[in-house]
């Protein structure tokens, strides 16, 4: 597991729950929570191409 891989799986699983977390805890409607899902979405297409690239410089 490359260095980005880490990175990738360390800020996603907290990213994650504790947007979670907030949500529910605000009762955020549902446009709310439709937009975190989005950015947690992109966050992580965003990690996996540069993960791709980081494994491609190695190459």
């Amino acid at each position: 597991m490359n260095p980005i891989d880490k990175l990738y799986w360390l800020g996603t699983i907290p990213l994650f729950l504790v947007g979670t977390i907030i949500l529910v805890n605000t009762n955020a409607n549902v446009s709310d929570q439709f937009l975190w899902l989005i950015g947690v979405a992109l966050y992580v297409f965003i990690m996996f191409h540069i993960g791709n690239k980081y494994d491609e410089k190695q190459k």
